[in-house]
């Protein structure tokens, strides 16, 4: 379905085209499992976001007013999925930042990327799940403030507060680890 514009394939997603819902589901579900893998820690807990995700937004693909916005949308749906999940686990478990797949890539200082990823999901513990979602939605998959607001209901303003406060605290914890590592050696 190459060719075809993003808004033309939800208009026909909207019309239960299975077609057209195979092709938005193939070109966004890498993304959206991404997040989700990103967010929650597991894989299969990461796949079962995306499927609901998806059932969730085939449902209301009427309500989407923009459709250029499908994938701030999606994101939206999971961020929001990966959040009630973590409320009912209760545990909030990040992985650092890595690739696409959740794989980190490994050099000639691997001990070293270890150690250093490391301190980095143990930083990232420290935030709340909100804060975090910021941070990840912000730096990682790299939406505007505006979009994230949109996409956890809530204020431009919030989202800048629970960046700085995310990007604080993260500072704090990493700085305070490593130093306690240093100690240790």
């Amino acid at each position: 379905m190459s060719g075809i514009s993003v808004a033309a394939l939800v208009e026909q997603a909207r019309a239960q085209n299975p077609e057209a819902m195979a092709w938005l589901y193939q070109e966004y579900a890498d993304r959206i499992c991404s997040h989700a893998y990103r967010m929650l820690g597991s894989r299969q807990d990461a796949e079962d976001i995306t499927q609901e995700t998806f059932i969730r937004a085939f449902r209301s693909i009427g309500q989407l007013r923009d459709e250029e916005r499908l994938s701030a949308w999606l994101y939206s749906i999971a961020s929001h999925l990966c959040l009630d999940h973590l409320r009912r686990r209760k545990l909030i478990a990040w992985l650092p930042w890595s690739g696409e797949d959740g794989s980190q890539e490994r050099g000639e200082d691997s001990v070293a990327d270890v150690e250093e990823t490391d301190l980095v999901r143990r930083a990232l513990q420290e935030l709340p799940p909100k804060d975090r979602a910021c941070l990840a939605l912000r730096s990682i998959e790299g939406f505007s403030c505006g979009e994230i607001a949109e996409m956890l209901k809530c204020s431009e303003a919030a989202v800048w507060n629970r960046l700085a406060r995310a990007r604080a605290k993260f500072a704090t914890a990493y700085r305070d680890m490593q130093r306690e590592e240093a100690r240790q050696r």
